[in-house]
């Protein structure tokens, strides 16, 4: 696996664009979850992949969370477009103004761990994802999110063929 083509990570379908015609605040809060909260976003999620690229034992494995993380990275930066769409600075916190924290980054004691909880975390990533989209006002946005989401599941796919290596 090549890390710098991170087309085998994502899958191959555009994301829609979005384009805002009015302020909300209620949509930013939601996304800034999505965004940088502690528990589930994409900022945890690249730290995740990127602490776990630095600790695998097998060059393979390593490029499969570096591939990955650049994905996560691209959804963080489409998150953040829209969150500054929506009229708020997209910063590392929550929706609620809870501080992001390297704490709440899932580290792992090995490899087979640190895979799981890739897996677990992808998981409940969609999860959330889900939600936010019944709670969302904007059809653009939604669509986002679930594009998202597809990604989501292809990792999800990666990771567990890892796991029968």
């Amino acid at each position: 696996m090549d890390s710098s083509n991170s087309s085998y990570c994502r899958v191959n379908l555009p994301y829609p664009s979005v384009k805002i015609c009015k302020k909300d605040k209620h949509d930013a809060a939601l996304l800034l979850d999505d965004y940088a909260s502690c528990c589930t976003s994409e900022y945890t999620t690249i730290s995740q992949y990127i602490y776990a690229h630095e600790l695998a034992g097998s060059k393979y494995v390593a490029d499969v969370f570096l591939c990955i993380a650049m994905v996560e990275m691209s959804h963080l930066s489409m998150l953040a477009n829209v969150i500054c769409q929506l009229g708020v600075k997209p910063k590392f916190r929550s929706g609620s103004c809870e501080i992001w924290c390297s704490d709440c980054v899932p580290y792992g004691h090995c490899t087979k761990d640190r895979i799981k909880l890739a897996i677990k975390g992808e998981c409940k990533a969609i999860e959330q994802y889900r939600m936010h989209i019944e709670k969302l006002h904007n059809r653009c946005i939604k669509d986002l999110l679930a594009r998202i989401i597809l990604d989501e599941q292809l990792h999800i796919k990666i990771f567990k063929s890892l796991l029968c290596k």
